[in-house]
């Protein structure tokens, strides 16, 4: 039998709850910026996490993010936004094929 200590399993859920905002805010960010930028822009704001959460925690971390939503909106402010994006060219693609 395995068994985990709690740092394990809380070690593991600081990751989870990281890599699934980052995970949302690379979608986000998808359609305004490159790719070399949001590269940038998560490795970045992953630092940042790592560096944050252990002093204040990783819900506290996250939450003085804000949402991906809103985090990669103030990326894209800069008069970049709506970019052509692979996944809207697959919807738009599947649907002709639909008809």
């Amino acid at each position: 039998m395995i068994t985990q200590t709690t740092e394990t399993r809380s070690t593991f859920g600081v990751w989870r709850r990281r890599e699934s905002y980052l995970f949302r805010l690379d979608l986000w960010l998808e359609e305004r910026v490159s790719l070399r930028e949001r590269r940038s822009i998560l490795r970045d704001i992953r630092d940042n996490i790592e560096a944050d959460a252990p002093a204040r925690g990783i819900d506290t971390a996250l939450d003085s993010l804000g949402s991906p939503r809103a985090l990669a909106r103030s990326f894209a402010e800069d008069g970049r936004g709506n970019r052509p994006s692979w996944n809207r060219a697959i919807y738009w693609f599947t649907g002709l094929l639909m008809l």
